[in-house]
């Protein structure tokens, strides 16, 4: 069994109980696999309120909570070259810094049609759990009218 982050473990999902919840465990794979497409959701649908350049005269600031999520994109063009890039680097930035448990994390964008108003790509990633790691790829949608992602197929 897998113990839950200390993020999941504070989490109330019942928050109308008078009682505490048991110690909670994760007790099958796929319960432990929605837990990290709800927390790679959550991190890549966070916008940060600082641009990184801001925060760079400040080193002991670096890895912390003024860094999480993803800066805003809007304005950026989902076809232009130089701003896919920008995307890119971005979410591979956001989830090694921001999920202890991602290593070696690589985003493939695909090529879309001009007419497409949402961003695709795959996310490949070396997971460690305890003392074991296992390569991972999940693809993930950014859909531009709204600036939401989606997370799915976590392989």
């Amino acid at each position: 069994m897998i113990v839950p982050a200390l993020w999941h473990r504070l989490l109330d999902d019942e928050p109308h109980r008078g009682a505490e919840a048991e110690d909670r465990q994760w007790h099958t794979l796929e319960e432990y696999k929605a837990s990290i497409v709800r927390d790679l959701e959550a991190l890549v649908n966070t916008r940060q309120e600082l641009l990184a350049t801001r925060l760079a005269p400040y080193p002991s600031l670096s890895g912390s909570l003024l860094e999480y999520g993803l800066p805003d994109f809007l304005g950026r063009g989902l076809h232009n070259s130089e701003d896919r890039q920008l995307i890119q680097r971005q979410l591979e930035r956001a989830i090694e810094a921001n999920d202890g448990r991602f290593r070696n994390v690589r985003v493939r964008l695909f090529d879309q049609d001009r007419q497409d108003r949402l961003l695709r790509f795959r996310v490949d990633a070396l997971l460690v759990v305890m003392d074991a790691s296992q390569h991972v790829a999940f693809d993930a949608v950014l859909q531009a009218e709204t600036q939401r992602y989606k997370v799915q197929n976590l392989t």
